[in-house]
């Protein structure tokens, strides 16, 4: 390893991911930064995930091979993050692509702004052959357009207001940060426990830092976890409890700004129609109808005129409450996930 207070070690947790980390990590070896080190951390693939990254060690990748599946894949990102010694790391992930780029361009942010805790960097979405793909570029909000930094009050207001905007197979941090605050909690928040580490790097050691530019290509298909949790979900995203906690706090709860808040609660409300949609799939109509009453009030539609999308979601979920009611709440979830599926199948067509 590099003695270079610059160097970089680039974790790759995998799982199951023969079929896309060639192409991780071709994109990951052919970057302009040479002072990199890469470390594959294979959380007991079954498949030829060690067979692939074995190849890639004559040209200095480092394969590992995790035994327990404790945790998931945020278990494994914990694990991959115990192997590097720092002075920088990186969080890359097993199935999307790198442009040439991304890791100079998070270095020298990092030189730059030497009291930012991390950096990220924004991103184009891509389907399983590696092509842009009609979701097109996750950028920042127009709100934060220009902002290159943010600090903890800025960051928790900007989280309430757009959820998590910072991905994480995007992260680069400094060693010491994570010795400070820790890794990801993630047998507390789960699949959130990403915006958990993100929250208390901001309070903790400094602001949130972003490359507003899209340096990652984020790959969209059935296998990705965040599609399989979805599926029948039916209680509130880990997400939720993560921000609940810090509402919690008297003096967190002061920072945020009451139309933060409004518009974390219509996000709540839209979580909540989901779990009710699911329900009613399961035969549990009664316990659907107690969440969308929670989840169809007046100030979550104001709030929604603001946001089209989520106000369609809302009237959506308001017919689909009245029809449940009547005892006809099965067709409309049919017709729901009819028109959802076409337009899944639309927006993951290619450019």
């Amino acid at each position: 390893m590099s003695n270079s207070s610059d160097h970089v070690t680039i974790c790759i947790p995998a799982h199951n991911a023969g079929w896309s980390i060639e192409r991780t990590l071709e994109s990951i070896l052919v970057q302009d930064y040479p002072d990199i080190d890469v470390f594959v951390c294979d959380n007991a693939s079954t498949d030829n995930t060690a067979e692939i990254a074995k190849k890639y060690e004559s040209r200095g990748v480092k394969y590992y091979f995790n035994p327990v599946i404790s945790g998931g894949a945020e278990g494994n990102w914990n694990y991959a993050l115990t192997l590097c010694d720092g002075p920088l790391v990186a969080l890359y992930h097993a199935d999307d692509i790198y442009t040439q780029t991304m890791v100079r361009k998070q270095v020298e942010f990092l030189k730059t702004h030497p009291d930012v805790s991390a950096v990220f960097t924004m991103m184009q979405t891509i389907d399983e052959l590696d092509r842009p793909i009609r979701m097109g570029k996750r950028l920042l909000p127009s709100e934060l357009k220009g902002i290159t930094f943010l600090n903890f009050d800025e960051f928790f207001n900007a989280v309430l207001k757009y959820c998590t905007f910072t991905p994480v197979p995007t992260m680069m941090t400094r060693k010491n940060v994570l010795n400070e605050v820790g890794n990801f909690n993630w047998h507390i928040y789960h699949s959130a426990s990403d915006i958990d580490l993100y929250l208390r790097m901001a309070k903790k050691w400094g602001p949130i830092g972003i490359i507003d530019e899209p340096l990652h290509q984020y790959r969209i298909s059935s296998t990705q976890g965040t599609e399989i949790i979805a599926k029948g979900r039916t209680v509130l995203a880990d997400y939720f409890r993560v921000i609940d906690s810090h509402l919690n706090d008297e003096e967190e709860r002061k920072i945020a700004k009451p139309k933060s808040i409004s518009f974390y609660e219509m996000y709540k409300s839209i979580d909540l129609l989901t779990c009710a949609f699911n329900l009613i799939e399961q035969d549990k109509t009664d316990e659907a109808l107690k969440l969308m009453k929670k989840a169809l009030t007046v100030q979550n539609f104001n709030t929604a005129i603001k946001r089209p999308m989520y106000f369609i979601k809302l009237l959506i979920g308001l017919s689909l409450f009245i029809t449940a009611s009547l005892g006809a709440g099965h067709l409309t979830v049919k017709m729901i996930n009819r028109i959802l599926s076409l337009r899944k199948s639309w927006l993951r067509k290619p450019i």
